[in-house]
């Protein structure tokens, strides 16, 4: 959308008084260019914000560090600010992109480091005539409609001396930022439609969506066979429903969570987080994101709450909080804590029960082991105290002023969310999450020209839903839910993501998703591959202790995860499964390979191919039978017959009895018992050499010789996608001869009485391989 003259931008580091103004020098104290009293713009090389050129050089050493020594020496004290000294500087940038640039936070640091330039011959030299404004060009005039890395000059608006004048963008100029990062671009299009959808033809309804207790949000309530509005379905279900608590039904007190006091600020984040903390800030005109630091943001979002205030719009919505003093003020609700991955299966350094210990030392639950201590502010997450890196997206503080808009979007892996407001309004967009609409939303997500001239609900069954939330509403948004926000008033949000086992389906679904329309890593869910590992580990061993020997039964007997979960897991392993075919797969490039490898977790998964197969094959011996995809062989007594054999010789009857290492039996489903009967018996006198010790034929000698024939047969089932069943049959036939030399056979003649012949060794070895 094209910038106008009325679209004013302000100096980000204005005093609050607002902009400066020049004091006339007295006596000698004159500037350089002493018939100027004009405000000077220049804007960041980089990020393309624009300072007033006086503000810089006034203001605190931070900002006067990003001028170039040559100029600072040349100004001299401030009154030499108001010189036009913009026009000397070839490249310039501002504090935040200097700051970000060396972080290691930067995914994409540059190859050098960012440092301002000055022309050539700049500064002039003193007694040199002053920069000058070309004649005949307006203060006001209109930019390049191509953005320029170089600083832009220009003069102030009549009767706004902290306006400058806006450039004009391409019409439907490419936003090669959100199509390098998977950022949906919606357009100021957008912001008509929601308001007036009849107009556009879009259909847009009041959601009914329920609101329920906080008190019943918990884990009990998910693995209990409540029915109704409100079953557990509403949150796993294929046909889950985002659920609101309102704050007559508890809030997200009675969810067993915290939130600041109702007096918080944008300011008292800012000071508790630190006012030089950086964040991704969202610029809504174009969805793409610049790198700010909160003293700034605070700033901005107070001059934003004016009753004239008609700047660009920006929004945080990824403030991660963990580990600042912020966070002791925010406690997640129990239902999130109590079924989190994070929280219950990913292991901290130093050990789950080192952890553990330590938070029930001081004053942590007892029961369900997540690393929570009490503090005086309230419940706060101990996991910062863990020292490794781990997945911190469960503590989020959003804030965004009126206007912001979030296009659509699934959260990352389809993690489920916590969005309670602590002030202002949010409205959500909602999409149903069917298979129709996931495959539309992989095609509009992964195509940035569809993301311009598209709305997503046009394309999608259902049409779309909306839902207005208030001040101390906290709402659920199930996994996978497509959604979109709009910011009526300027608002303060805390939330949340977190993975669960009710949904395990959907979770690996969009993360298939993410990489198939080149999501970057740094916008995808945190050590996802690594974690799911952990999961499968525990879970395999809690299926150990379900079946472990136990002489004396407990008095609380363990009881096998919910049906959902099962249900789950059984995906779980399948995928887990395909990461270790990539590792077996000869034709896999070796760089997938590797990062296949290093996701698995060494500290905990020894034997990772073991782990996956051991998980299937115990989950399925869990699910109920008439659910299970591969018929789990019950334990039977094998009765074997007894075969006349040659000593050292095993039949395969003999195999299936041998004792089998713990990951023999996994990679192909046994046969079952061999059945084996005689089909032919009979015995012969003949005449053959009998073999020497050393392997060389002897002489032609009488020979009793007995044969016996078997027929075996086995057999093995596999089970299909539903009703189709696969059985595999074999049928081996063993024939066994028993030739007998010495006594028994002495003075044996032939069928037809005759004597053995003499005949050459050479004889005999031919007749013995004929044999």
């Amino acid at each position: 959308m094209a910038e106008t003259q009325t679209d004013a931008e302000r100096c980000p580091i204005c005093p609050a008084s607002g902009p400066p103004t020049r004091n006339k020098p007295v006596g000698d104290g004159a500037p350089l260019d002493d018939n100027n009293d004009e405000l000077y713009w220049i804007a960041c090389s980089k990020c393309e914000t624009w300072y007033h050129s006086t503000c810089l050089v006034q203001g605190s050493e931070t900002h006067r560090s990003t001028i170039p020594d040559v100029v600072m020496a040349s100004l001299g004290d401030h009154q030499g600010a108001w010189t036009n000294w913009t026009a000397w500087i070839d490249k310039w940038y501002c504090r935040t992109c200097l700051d970000f640039s060396v972080s290691p936070e930067n995914p994409r640091p540059p190859r050098h480091p960012f440092k301002a330039t000055v022309k050539s011959g700049c500064p002039p030299k003193p007694g040199a005539p002053s920069v000058k404004k070309a004649k005949g060009r307006s203060p006001h005039a209109s930019q390049s409609p191509a953005p320029s890395k170089r600083p832009r000059l220009s003069s102030s608006q009549p009767g706004d001396e902290n306006a400058r004048p806006k450039r004009k963008a391409a019409e439907n100029a490419p936003d090669y930022h959100a199509w390098n990062h998977g950022i949906p671009t919606p357009t100021g299009n957008w912001l008509k439609l929601i308001q007036e959808p009849e107009k556009y033809g879009a259909d847009i309804r009041i959601g009914d969506f329920p609101q329920v207790s906080g008190e019943l949000m918990s884990k009990d309530w998910l693995e209990s066979d409540a029915v109704g509005a409100v079953s557990p379905m509403t949150f796993y279900g294929p046909d889950r429903r985002p659920m609101i608590v309102r704050p007559e039904q508890g809030g997200i007190e009675g969810m067993g969570g915290k939130l600041p006091d109702a007096n918080l600020t944008v300011s008292d984040v800012a000071e508790q987080l630190g006012r030089n903390h950086t964040v991704d800030v969202i610029d809504v005109a174009s969805q793409t994101s610049s790198q700010w630091n909160l003293g700034k943001w605070a700033e901005y979002f107070k001059a934003s709450s004016e009753a004239d205030w008609n700047g660009k719009v920006y929004n945080i919505i990824s403030l991660e909080i963990t580990g600042t003093p912020l966070a002791k003020k925010v406690t997640p609700p129990r239902i999130v804590r109590e079924i989190d991955w994070v929280d219950n299966y990913w292991h901290f350094e130093g050990g789950r029960k080192k952890a553990i210990a330590a938070a029930q030392k001081e004053g942590g639950p007892e029961k369900d082991g997540s690393l929570l201590t009490q503090d005086g502010d309230g419940w706060v997450q101990d996991k910062a105290k863990a020292g490794a890196k781990w997945p911190k997206v469960q503590l989020y503080c959003l804030m965004g002023i009126k206007g912001s808009w979030t296009d659509w979007h699934v959260d990352f892996a389809a993690s489920s969310v916590y969005y309670s407001i602590h002030t202002g309004s949010k409205v959500f967009y909602f999409i149903k999450p069917t298979e129709h609409n996931l495959k539309m939303y992989a095609q509009w997500s992964g195509d940035a020209d569809m993301q311009q001239t598209k709305w997503l609900g046009d394309l999608c069954e259902g049409g779309v839903e909306k839902c207005t939330l208030v001040a101390g509403d906290t709402m659920i948004i199930p996994a996978g839910y497509i959604h979109a926000v709009y910011t009526p008033v300027n608002t303060i949000v805390f939330g949340g993501n977190f993975l669960h086992s009710y949904s395990i389906p959907t979770q690996l679904r969009l993360r298939q998703i993410e990489i198939d329309t080149k999501v970057p890593q740094r916008f995808r869910f945190p050590f996802l591959d690594k974690m799911v590992w952990y999961v499968a580990e525990r879970y395999c061993a809690d299926l150990r202790q379900l079946r472990a020997y136990r002489a004396k039964p407990p008095a609380n007997p363990l009881s096998p995860p919910h049906i959902v979960v099962l249900r789950g897991l059984v995906v779980l392993a399948d995928f887990l499964q395909s990461q270790i075919d990539i590792l077996d797969d000869g034709e896999a490039e070796d760089k997938k390979k590797k990062l296949v490898h290093e996701r698995i977790p060494g500290d905990v998964v020894r034997d990772a191919p073991g782990l996956a197969r051991e998980l299937k094959w115990r989950v399925e011996r869990e699910v109920p039978e008439g659910e299970r995809t591969v018929p789990v062989k019950k334990e039977v007594q094998v009765e074997v017959k007894e075969v006349k054999v040659p000593t050292k010789r095993r039949t395969m009857e003999d195999k299936t009895t041998a004792r089998a290492a713990r990951t023999t039996g996994f990679r192909s489903r046994p046969w079952d018992p061999a059945t084996s009967y005689p089909v032919e018996t009979g015995e012969v006198h003949s005449f053959a050499p009998r073999p020497a010790q050393d392997g060389t034929p002897g002489e032609v000698e009488p020979v009793h010789i007995t044969t016996e024939t078997f027929r075996q047969t086995m057999k093995r089932q596999y089970g299909l996608v539903g009703d189709k069943t696969v059985i595999e049959e074999k049928e081996v036939i063993l024939t066994e001869r028993r030739y007998i030399w010495g006594n028994e056979a002495k003075g044996v003649k032939d069928e037809e009485g005759a004597e053995p012949p003499a005949v050459p060794a050479v004889a005999q070895a031919e007749a013995m391989q004929t044999e």
